[in-house]
């Protein structure tokens, strides 16, 4: 028997063969399984299940405590942590086993004592490392738990922002070879807590002593305030702590949880202590810096603000060096300028108070090389000459600020015109400064007004030889609808004392500064529409600044408050205001 075999041909659509792409495509998936795409990250930290013995056991005894958690774990920077109180002198091994912390003592325990094994942040679970922020675990070796208490607040001492993350530390005088006030430089505390990120702290289990308190930003996380960079805070009396009634705990977690030591949200939190953090300034004076800026620009920096600089050139008389110099506001820097280069290099002594720094010997020459140096030679330089303009918007009552970039050798304003709307005047240009780099235009500006300013070329030349080109400024003047006023009327308790009052914008850049002294009323009128706030410094050492405070003689940084609220200029509005200082 034969068969004619044939082809047989099948007509698919094109919409089936996609199909049948996609249903390929995912039984290749099934057939090859991957790891399933993460969801969202685990931010919560372990659980505590429970501890043998329990949290809060009395007539402890024995050398070892096991705690339970609700996942895998990892210790980070415990021997830095680990704060035992009362101190012990050989610290207690602490291990993991699986979900377990193993806490095994090493020396015997004092009778009749409250320990509190605080871990800070060094628990944390093994994939994302959130830690048990402030853990802590509670045991008496008698009859008794110690139950006292201390809570407050730490803010930074001049913006008043509550601050996270700083060790509030107790300290006992319980050390006969170290002076008490030099603890917090050499010892770690009795006690420890850390604040939240509100500011607050809350320290339980206390026994009824006096206290030494202590606040540290610590930076080397070594509780030893020994480090220029870190802010502290201090109470320049002992403290005592007060009773505070057991807080309820869940029934389904008994006596071994954890939020025992938390406070509930409907808890009324009274602020017993507010401290103020702050970082001491420095009173060692150093050259950090001294170099070539740019061309005929040598600058010194200081590490605090200086008070009787001398830069002194070596090998060369003051009349064999014409340069002049420049010190900026802060006072830590200062600029030498080169009205000529003697040489390719110079040495300076370099002093402050009398006291000698440093000697150093500059390059005044930068090396150029390649293409890009030759194109900068053939460039027709001009002096940058800046306006202190916003927006090309300029307030009424405030003058036209003109900058330069080097003290200018020569000038000549004659030439120099100012257009307001169609008249043609004459303006009056003053220098603010001895070598000439600022300067600024005095005007009753008109409102809702054009003007420009015309400046000639060669008006100003530099101490480098170069000269402006032409210049053409258009500025304006808005309406005085556009803009908003306030009125404050301030009342100063005790005459004569110095307050600082500030004028800030919202992200708190200072904009005025006024010395108040007595009873006044202060204007601060055109004001651009925004949200301001107003701060008072009590200027008690009379400088007209803001001091730090220094620990060891026992100076707190100078008080500073903010009006009770923000205030809101809108544009032809006026607002009147009354404040008690």
């Amino acid at each position: 028997m034969h068969f004619k075999s044939s082809a047989l041909k099948i007509r698919i659509k094109p919409i089936y063969f996609f199909a049948l792409l996609i249903m390929a495509f995912v039984l290749n998936r099934c057939a090859n399984p991957v790891s399933p795409s993460g969801g969202p990250k685990d931010t919560t930290p372990p659980e505590l299940l429970g501890s043998e013995p329990p949290m809060f056991s009395k007539n402890f005894e024995g050398n070892k405590i096991k705690i339970y958690f609700d996942e895998f774990l990892e210790l980070k920077d415990i021997s830095n942590q680990l704060i035992v109180s009362p101190p012990m002198k050989k610290m207690p091994e602490v291990k993991l086993k699986g979900k377990s912390v193993i806490i095994e003592f090493k020396e015997p325990l004092r009778e009749n004592t409250t320990y509190n094994i605080f871990f800070g942040e060094s628990v944390t679970d093994l994939t994302e490392n959130n830690p048990v922020s402030n853990f802590q675990y509670i045991f008496s070796t008698g009859d008794v738990l110690d139950s006292l208490m201390m809570e407050g607040k730490i803010m930074d001492a001049y913006t008043l922002e509550p601050t996270a993350g700083v060790n509030v530390m107790l300290y006992l005088d319980i050390n006969d070879t170290l002076d008490f006030d030099s603890i917090p430089y050499l010892a770690r505390p009795y006690y420890l807590t850390r604040t939240n990120e509100n500011g607050e702290f809350v320290l339980y289990n206390l026994k009824d002593e006096g206290y030494k308190i202590f606040a540290l930003l610590d930076v080397n996380s070594n509780l030893i305030y020994d480090q220029p960079n870190e802010n502290i805070a201090f109470i320049d009396t002992l403290v005592t702590p007060w009773y505070h009634a057991p807080l309820s705990l869940p029934d389904s977690l008994g006596p071994d949880s954890l939020s025992a030591q938390t406070i509930p949200e409907d808890t009324v939190v009274h602020q017993a202590f507010t401290m103020l953090l702050f970082d001491e300034a420095d009173s060692v004076q150093k050259l950090n810096k001294a170099f070539l800026a740019a061309k005929n620009k040598i600058q010194f920096i200081f590490k605090i603000p200086t008070e009787n600089p001398e830069i002194i050139p070596i090998d060369l008389n003051m009349a064999e060096f014409p340069s002049v110099q420049e010190i900026n506001k802060s006072q830590d820097t200062i600029t030498l300028w080169l009205l000529e280069n003697p040489s390719d290099s110079l040495t300076f002594k370099v002093k402050d108070n009398g006291l000698v720094l440093d000697t150093v010997e500059i390059a005044t020459v930068k090396k150029q090389r390649g293409k890009k140096a030759r194109k900068k030679d053939f460039k027709a330089e001009r002096p940058l000459i800046k306006f202190g303009l916003k927006g090309r918007v300029i307030r009424p009552g405030t003058p036209l600020r003109i900058s330069f970039d080097y003290p200018l050798k020569t000038f000549d304003t004659t030439g120099i015109l100012l257009i307001e709307a169609e008249d043609t005047l004459k303006p009056k240009i003053r220098f603010n400064d001895p070598i000439q780099r600022s300067a600024q235009l005095d005007f009753n500006w008109k409102m809702a007004t054009n003007y420009k300013l015309i400046i000639p070329d060669t008006a100003f030349t530099d101490i480098l030889g170069r000269s402006n080109d032409s210049i053409v400024e258009t500025f304006r003047t808005k309406a005085p609808e556009d803009y908003g006023n306030l009125k404050i009327s301030i009342h100063v308790e005790y005459p004569g004392d110095f307050h600082l009052l500030q004028w800030l914008d919202k992200d708190e850049k200072k904009l005025k500064e006024i010395l108040v002294t007595n009873d006044t009323i202060i204007n601060f009128t055109n004001e651009e529409p925004g949200t301001y706030l107003l701060k008072t410094i009590y200027d008690l050492n009379k400088n007209r600044k803001w001091d730090s405070g220094n620990y060891l003689y026992n100076i707190q940084p100078e008080p500073v408050i903010y009006f009770k609220k923000q205030i809101d200029i809108r544009a032809n509005w006026d607002i009147e205001e009354e404040w008690g200082l």
